[in-house]
């Protein structure tokens, strides 16, 4: 299932190609400690050159164990672009259920829609951490 956190993280990249690559990484949080479940690696030079297009990204997460339960691959999907403005009102409008929360226009000011999880896979298409097309189940096999 999806888990939408619309929020801004705005980070320091370094355009050169000895810099270190930037890790996403999805932890699940236990009593003592936490266990990894997936990460994507990005190379800073990439992550750049995507700012300079300005457009969303869904990139293909890498499992760090086996499971079973697990039928399609975790995702993480980001407009990578240069700072525009605080976006962070959309935090206190969080989306719940199967929907995926996007800017309409990002010029526009604050203005959002909701798009189901399957319309957002067919619009923005899975890559892998080199921006290369990664397969995926398709989201009506799920169901």
């Amino acid at each position: 299932k999806a888990v939408p956190f619309p929020d801004v993280i705005t980070m320091s990249v370094c355009e050169s190609a000895v810099a270190l690559p930037i890790r996403f990484r999805v932890w699940e949080l236990q009593i003592v400690g936490a266990t990894l479940l997936s990460e994507v690696v990005l190379d800073s030079m990439d992550i750049v050159r995507w700012a300079r297009e300005g457009q969303i990204k869904r990139f293909a997460m890498a499992i760090e164990e086996h499971r079973p339960d697990i039928n399609t691959p975790p995702w993480i999907a980001m407009e990578i672009s240069f700072p525009k403005r605080d976006r962070r009102q959309l935090y206190s409008r969080a989306v719940h259920g199967d929907n995926v929360r996007t800017i309409l226009d990002p010029s526009s000011g604050y203005a959002y829609k909701d798009v189901p999880v399957a319309d957002f896979k067919d619009d923005v298409k899975l890559v892998d951490y080199n921006g290369n097309p990664a397969e995926e189940v398709p989201e009506a096999d799920l169901a």
